[in-house]
């Protein structure tokens, strides 16, 4: 992509020698050459002007503009932003509207508006090459460039595909409740995701395609019929994504697969993998034989599902025509920079990687844009028995990152019919249909895991690879990625030890120093936590005491585990676990420590130790990392006394034998004072009734 050159100071071209008139300027054209080539041989045609600011200008004017953005967002845009967005503040320049006196003045040439972007800070405006030099002259276009075209990843545009009934057996088996989908769903181990009531339920999955017919029985289910918040035909510019008058008779038949993969409830006969989500449809492609699908409808659907509060987005499109693969770096395809606009807005986007074939080479590539996006899940294609399909386009991108990254079943994969409403289900090939199961798994994942971010879902479904899990790495030839994930190992055992990672923080066998239900060494592993000096504790956590969980029942009872951190500076000295039911202000002091917990009988029974201590452990030596783990349990109804208070503990660290484990005292622990030589932050226990 040709960038403009901006002009050199003033001073220094004072040292240049004079340009004879006629020359060629400093500054070289904004209008693409490509584009300056097709229009000069095919005539008028749409093209991205791209503008050199948002027209806003002084520091008062742009916080103004970027509280009245943020004041703009959808309630659901606004809530997914705040849970996912990676960026520091809700809004930037980039959800600033464009200039309106810039957009009027490209159109006062007599372009022909298509699409405003936000996010690109342009609009596609359809020109000759006249009407084009005319916009070139506006000081503040910064570029033109063609509004490339692509084909649809199964090149349903050129062919009309007919439904054919699935006969084959293991596709339909009569009597389960997944029909014709148990197969393709199992292998991503998302059933057993559902049987733990995680099916998608108030997650919003964001669907770009060529169009959607809703009509299908399995759409329509009596209290199950799907869930549209909102749709808009991009191509036509109207509200329906459905079959409209003067489409081509296939016309919504890809985006219907697409949906069936995802949406589809009929027990039985066919169950989507996040048949509870709800969805927002975009229709940004146009199938007919004379018009190839353009990259401006895809930006502006982007854009819609977004602000209209879509948690994760699947696409099945795909854009090379004026690409090469040297522009797929993650920084040039237009729909590219999109969808990492959208991931950093929180928003989970999956696109499939394409069906233009693999090679055992790892030095050629056959993706397409936007799989090159930095933060999209690129999808490959895999046959009923994992292995990789023909047709699935290999990696690497141009700046060599892994694409694709993760496959699901994509050869002959059981969808809805798209002409046949009743008693029909199909089967369709393409990296188009193992993208949406892959993005009904995120859904059902995101029910469970609402606050994870986008890297988060990135890690987790990536260590789950089959490859991966086989090799330790990634496919070196770009073409498995890091293999068929698990969905319960994701979501369910991160660490991959095969316990749960519930169990694993019960038991003590994995701390949560942060409290955020994780191991903390999927944390670090995950990019949530930081491990600067690599000793497998998050940095935030060092030195300090954590629990969980931080409430439990006086009548049920339970236990509460605690995982204390000295820091390896300590490792090998004595601790002890103290905690108190009134308070820790002021607290009481040893030596030069002061101890944030009042000394009360809770603390003479915990020091004291015995069978009649609730706490395990309490008193030790720290390993050689300075840890240590310990336990306070709860029998049920016997701290019915203590219903609605809150107990506190806190751990304390010295180089002196211990003091004995009954009948001490606070004497003599003061005795020990001196050596006493740190204390720990304090936890805190909800006793409920």
């Amino acid at each position: 992509m040709r960038r403009a050159i901006r002009l050199l100071p003033f001073l220094c071209l004072l040292a240049v020698p004079a340009v004879p008139q006629g020359t060629v300027s400093l500054r070289a054209p904004k209008l693409h050459a490509h584009m300056r080539r097709l229009l000069e041989e095919h005539g008028p045609m749409k093209g991205w002007v791209f503008f050199g600011d948002k027209g806003v200008f002084g520091e008062t004017a742009r916080n103004a503009a970027l509280l009245e953005a943020a004041q703009a967002l959808t309630p659901r845009a606004l809530e997914r932003r705040s849970r996912r967005r990676s960026a520091a503040s809700l809004v930037d320049e980039r959800d600033l509207p464009l200039a309106a006196d810039y957009v009027r003045g490209v159109l006062a040439s007599g372009a022909e508006l298509s699409v405003e972007s936000r996010w690109l800070n342009a609009i596609s405006v359809r020109g000759s090459l006249a009407q084009f030099r005319e916009i070139e002259r506006l000081p503040y276009v910064d570029r033109i460039e063609p509004v490339r075209r692509g084909v649809l990843v199964d090149g349903v545009e050129s062919s009309v595909q007919v439904d054919v009934p699935l006969q084959d057996a293991s596709l339909s088996r009569a009597g389960a409740f997944y029909g014709a989908s148990e197969a393709q769903l199992e292998q991503l181990n998302l059933v057993a995701v559902h049987g733990r009531g995680y099916t998608g339920d108030g997650i919003v999955i964001g669907v770009l395609d060529t169009g959607f017919h809703r009509g299908h029985e399995a759409f329509n289910q009596s209290g199950h019929v799907v869930n549209v918040l909102a749709e808009y035909d991009f191509v036509d510019d109207d509200g329906n994504t459905g079959i409209e008058a003067g489409d081509p008779s296939n016309q919504h038949s890809h985006g219907t697969y697409i949906l069936g993969t995802l949406a589809a409830y009929q027990p039985g006969t066919l169950v989507g993998a996040a048949y509870d989500a709800s969805y927002v449809l975009a229709k940004t492609e146009d199938v007919s034989n004379e018009y190839q699908q353009e990259e401006d409808f895809y930006v502006a659907g982007l854009e819609f599902v977004e602000n209209n509060g879509a948690d994760l987005a699947t696409s099945s499109l795909g854009y090379i025509d004026w690409y090469t693969q040297a522009d797929l770096d993650g920084l040039t395809a237009v729909t590219t920079m999109c969808v990492n606009v959208a991931t950093a807005n929180g928003m989970v986007c999956l696109t499939a990687a394409g069906n233009s074939g693999n090679d055992a080479s790892a030095a050629t590539s056959a993706l397409i844009a936007p799989a090159d996006a930095f933060e999209v899940i690129t999808v490959g294609a895999v046959d009923s028995v994992g292995t990789i399909a023909g047709f699935s386009s290999d990696g690497p991108t141009a700046d060599g990152r892994v694409k694709p990254e993760l496959l699901a079943w994509g050869v002959s994969t059981a969808t809805v019919c798209a002409f046949t409403d009743v008693g029909c289900t199909t089967a369709v090939n393409g990296t188009s249909l193992s993208t949406p199961l892959l993005a009904g798994l995120v859904a059902c994942l995101m029910e469970a895991y609402p606050d994870w971010t986008v890297g988060q879902f990135r890690q987790r479904l990536f260590r789950t690879g089959e490859y991966f899990q086989a090799n330790s790495a990634p496919d070196p030839l770009f073409v498995q990625g890091f293999g068929i994930p698990d969905a319960e190992d994701a979501g369910f055992d991160c660490n991959g030890n095969g316990t749960e990672d519930a169990i694993d923080l019960a038991t003590l066998a994995s701390c949560d120093c942060n409290a955020n239900g994780a191991p903390d060494e999927c944390d670090i592993a995950d990019g949530v936590s930081l491990d600067a000096n690599s000793d497998g504790r998050p940095d935030e956590c060092a030195n300090q005491l954590s629990a969980s969980p931080s409430s439990l029942s006086a009548s049920g009872g339970g236990s509460q585990a605690f995982c204390l951190d000295a820091g390896i500076a300590r490792a090998g000295q004595r601790y002890l676990l103290l905690g108190t039911t009134s308070g820790t202000t002021p607290g009481f002091r040893l030596g030069d420590l002061r101890v944030p917990l009042n000394v009360d009988a809770y603390t003479r029974l915990a020091f004291g130790g015995g069978s009649a201590s609730p706490l395990s452990a309490s008193n030790g030596t720290l390993d050689s990392q300075g840890r240590a783990t310990a336990e306070l349990t709860v029998p049920p109804g016997s701290a019915l006394f203590l219903a609605g208070a809150t107990v506190h503990h806190a751990f304390l660290v010295w180089d002196a034998a211990p003091p004995a484990a009954s009948g001490a005292g606070a004497a003599q622990v003061q005795s020990t004072a001196a050596r006493f030589s740190f204390v720990s932050n304090v936890v805190s226990l909800a006793i409920e009734p």
